[in-house]
């Protein structure tokens, strides 16, 4: 595929309406520092699928005073709507969602300088719209990536596979290194439809931050940031494997080693996936300039446990585990890692739509490195 051919070509694929597939979009998320040392939460998302596109932001109130509890009840300021496409330019680049119903409100993104995913890019997050009472919300969030993009998925094209059949399952546990990518280099299986094309921006750090509400400021020089971009077609048997599928996802970032880890665990009517690898500024890149992954587990090696002891009742009266233990056990590279979320980060945007997404803090091991200031963001189902 032409993506994995070149830098350039990488850079258009990262920037480009994939009309010719079903799905694509770009999540961010983020840890917003303002000059007190206080850090609050923060997602900005815009995602195309089919004739539907939908954008959204949204950030924790604590740092607001005088709030009162009817905004949110679980913490979040959310804004969100759709439209029919989202809509990019060139040179420089943008993609913008608008408001059908609101012709002043979009969110957008912009690249400010840099190719798209090219190590110290950087980036702008924008956004003038309402929340669900009519409060105006303006978002401006600075970006620059001393890091660069990731292979999250495997080989050039960096293929993520969301579910195995039982015959690849059976393959991959007869391998003596159980994992995804040694299965895949062995079979040249192309595990048609079963995934996404999965990119990342792992690392980024956060320049600047200034978000209005009700006439209230919020604002910072200091943060982390990760950008998952996705893109997907399905087809019927695809579609109904992954119907209903649940996981939990945690993006650690570790820059005092200055290394990431992507670790999902995922759950659908084909049983259970599990992938665990370790991205570092040091390893190599593939032809198209992505960093590969330096370490990945194998896929019955890993082991999210939450602890008992940390369950959280959400005001909607869901309850979630706040604290996990995980083993990534290895003769090579063995982690234990300690991730404790904040409270109060249930995220609603819709009545059919309500998870966990928040920060956490990270300590633990990996190999001989300890990791004391670690952190990250997840994705939490509910118990």
């Amino acid at each position: 595929m032409a993506h994995s051919h070149s830098v350039e070509n990488l850079s258009v694929f990262l920037t480009e309406k994939h009309q010719d597939y079903d799905l694509f979009g770009y999540n961010f998320w983020a840890s917003l520092e303002d000059t007190t040392g206080e850090t609050t939460s923060f997602f900005f998302g815009l995602e195309q699928k089919g004739q539907k596109a939908t954008g959204g932001v949204g950030f924790l109130i604590k740092n607001f005073e005088n709030d009162s509890p009817e905004n949110n009840q679980n913490g979040y300021i959310w804004s969100g709507f759709e439209n029919e496409n989202l809509v990019t330019t060139i040179n420089p680049w943008s993609i913008e969602l608008s408001d059908p119903h609101n012709s002043s409100s979009y969110i957008r993104i912009e690249l400010l300088s840099g190719f798209f995913g090219s190590v110290n890019a950087t980036y702008r997050l924008s956004a003038d719209t309402l929340d669900d009472s009519g409060k105006l919300i303006k978002v401006n969030v600075i970006l620059n990536d001393p890091f660069g993009v990731i292979n999250q998925g495997y080989g050039t094209t960096s293929f993520f596979p969301q579910y195995l059949t039982d015959l690849q399952r059976k393959e991959i546990m007869k391998l003596p290194d159980k994992t995804i990518g040694n299965y895949l280099n062995a079979t040249k299986d192309p595990m048609d439809w079963q995934g996404d094309y999965y990119y990342a921006l792992p690392l980024m750090d956060v320049l600047s931050y200034t978000i209005e509400y009700e006439g209230k400021v919020m604002s910072g020089f200091r943060g982390k940031s990760w950008l998952d971009y996705f893109v997907q077609s399905y087809n019927v048997e695809s579609f109904s494997n992954m119907t209903g599928s649940r996981w939990n996802w945690i993006a650690i970032q570790m820059p005092e080693i200055n290394a990431a880890i992507n670790l999902l665990s995922l759950t659908n009517d084909t049983g259970e996936l599990s992938s665990a690898r370790l991205f570092n500024i040091t390893n190599g890149k593939s032809r198209n300039g992505a960093h590969i992954a330096s370490h990945s587990w194998e896929i019955d090696k890993i082991t999210v446990d939450p602890v008992n002891g940390s369950e959280w009742v959400s005001p909607t009266g869901k309850e979630y585990f706040l604290t996990y233990n995980i083993t990534l056990e290895s003769s090579t590279l063995p982690g234990k890692l300690l991730v404790e979320v904040f409270k109060n980060q249930e995220l609603v945007m819709s009545e059919e739509q309500t998870d966990y997404q928040g920060l956490g803090k990270v300590t633990g091991t990996i190999g001989e490195l300890d990791i004391h200031n670690g952190q990250a963001w997840l994705e939490i189902e509910a118990i």
